[in-house]
């Protein structure tokens, strides 16, 4: 089976994936943190379902509509962390190939005889991984203490810490910005706010569409930089308030009905819990009446638009060079030639690393995507950094959850530092101008 993007959606008792944001208002972190784990230890392994384990969980995760649960009882977090840390077993022949590395709390590997990803790995007990290589499996009796041992670190954790036991250096990578007026951050005039620390963090509260260059309240702003979904949420305000707004019912409709995504049967709104994979697969709805992507549709008439959110989130875009890639063909390991939607022009995807700056060890995996998908794309890199100066190279940022398909593959705590170098730039009308290599 292969391995889902814990960090995107949860998979509710009927099977189908969800964006825990879609919840309600009153979504406890540490909530969302067990959720996660059981989400990348169960499901993976078709092991436990959200729904038996909402048994375990007292039911706390089966209603987002009302408040959940600050605390949990021994007998719950034990039997949750034990399930988790006895998902971690086998003989470790097979799961040879490290992929990801999530903070401390989620690693993903590959099973080398089938070539599928099986488990994504939670720990709470920091482990090199020299000091893995060093140290042989355990016994029956050392596995038993060590998740005792867990399980009380876990349990230790959820009493002390306000929020849930994730890499702390992921918050620290959020920089909170000033705003035109100097509010929200400190004087020194570099347009840079001191990092946010855990004890600090706000309420994570959703109130309505937002977009980091036009919220003035600096409370607001600081609950959307810490989430780490915030470029995810501002790209789905997008497409919920700009371009579904301005389909007709029936464009709606066929739109949901071609993406496979659930809609009112009412209105042809699409819903909250698809609102991701409308953000990263709309630009395959083509309006067949006016012969071009929609999207560029909606753009052209930005003007238009009556609400003061709408335009802006318009002018957003377009002013940021984003623009959507269809794949056409795919070679692995060498790259993948895509169609620029918005443009019809065609230009090739090649596979390459990076390891300049903060964000080490990216990688364009063009052998994993399948034709026909459909990514959004921010920014260009100067193709004088590589060996062929005849390749346009355009970043993919579906790592920040704006797809289902992963074409990157970026560490958590990169991921972090990345959404906050871009925010920067964005800020800074950088236009995202060789964002990775700058």
């Amino acid at each position: 089976m292969a391995v889902k993007n814990p960090f995107t959606r949860i998979v509710g008792p009927d099977g189908e994936w969800r964006d825990p944001d879609a919840g309600g208002s009153e979504f406890d972190p540490r909530e969302e943190f067990m959720l996660r784990c059981l989400n990348a230890a169960a499901n993976l392994r078709g092991v436990l379902t959200y729904g038996e384990f909402c048994d375990i969980y007292n039911g706390y995760a089966s209603d987002h509509d009302a408040p959940v649960s600050k605390t949990l009882t021994e007998d719950e977090l034990d039997g949750f962390m034990s399930f988790v840390f006895a998902c971690e077993e086998g003989d470790g022949s097979e799961l040879d190939k490290l992929l990801d590395v999530y903070g401390c709390s989620f690693a993903r590997w590959r099973d080398c005889r089938t070539n599928e990803n099986l488990v994504v790995k939670c720990s709470l007990l920091d482990t090199s991984d020299d000091e893995r290589d060093a140290n042989p499996p355990p016994t029956d009796e050392e596995r038993d203490r060590l998740i005792d041992l867990r399980v009380a670190k876990a349990r230790d954790l959820f009493k002390e810490m306000e929020h849930p036991p994730i890499d702390e250096e992921m918050f620290l990578a959020f920089e909170y910005l000033d705003d035109e007026d100097g509010e929200g951050g400190d004087d020194d005039g570099d347009d840079l706010g001191e990092p946010i620390s855990i004890g600090e963090l706000p309420p994570a509260k959703y109130t309505g569409p937002v977009d980091f260059k036009f919220v003035k309240d600096p409370v607001e702003r600081d609950r959307m930089l810490w989430d780490y979904d915030g470029v995810r949420a501002v790209t789905r305000e997008f497409v919920r308030h700009v371009v579904m707004h301005e389909l007709t019912q029936e464009e709606r409709r066929d739109a949901a009905k071609r993406l496979g995504i659930t809609t009112d049967p009412k209105t042809g709104f699409i819903l909250d819990a698809n609102l991701d994979m409308v953000a990263g697969d709309f630009a395959a709805m083509m309006d067949d009446q006016h012969g071009e992507p929609a999207i560029k549709r909606i753009l052209k008439r930005k003007d238009k638009l009556e609400n003061e959110y709408d335009r802006a989130a318009a002018a957003y875009y377009e002013n940021y060079r984003y623009t959507w890639l269809e794949v056409l063909a795919v070679k692995s390991g060498v790259g993948m030639k895509c169609r620029d939607l918005l443009t019809g022009e065609e230009l090739f995807l090649m596979e390459t690393s990076f390891s300049k700056g903060d964000v080490k060890g990216m990688t364009v995996c063009a052998g994993i995507a399948p034709m026909g998908s459909v990514y959004l794309v921010l920014g260009v890199i100067h193709p004088a950094h590589f060996e062929n100066p005849a390749t346009i190279l355009k970043i993919v940022l579906t790592h920040l959850g704006l797809s289902t398909e992963l074409p990157i593959k970026l560490s958590f705590a990169d991921q972090a530092r990345f959404a906050a170098e871009t925010i920067r730039r964005i800020n800074a009308n950088d236009k995202f101008s060789n964002i990775i290599m700058g």
